[in-house]
């Protein structure tokens, strides 16, 4: 079965997590790899994960869910970019 948190449930678990991972996110770099054609995570929905994480940095793949699968070269640059800085 394929996991969805679209739409209105999506957004309140989305404020959920955001608000208990407030404590713990402060200390370190954060980014967000916003996936441009994700239909698990529709982009509103990583908009809002992305203020919830206060993320310092976020790059777009064009990729659905997996980019792993989809688009590993483009997902592996963008993490070594992120180590790297």
């Amino acid at each position: 079965m394929a996991h969805s948190l679209g739409g209105v449930v999506g957004l309140k678990v989305a404020a959920q997590l955001g608000d208990r991972l407030a404590g713990f996110v402060g200390w370190a770099p954060r980014m967000y790899v916003r996936l441009t054609e994700d239909k698990e995570l529709p982009p509103p929905l990583q908009d809002s994960m992305i203020a919830n994480l206060a993320a310092d940095n976020v790059k777009d793949i064009a990729s659905g869910h997996l980019p792993m699968i989809g688009r590993p070269k483009e997902l592996a640059q963008v993490l070594d970019n992120f180590v790297q800085d």
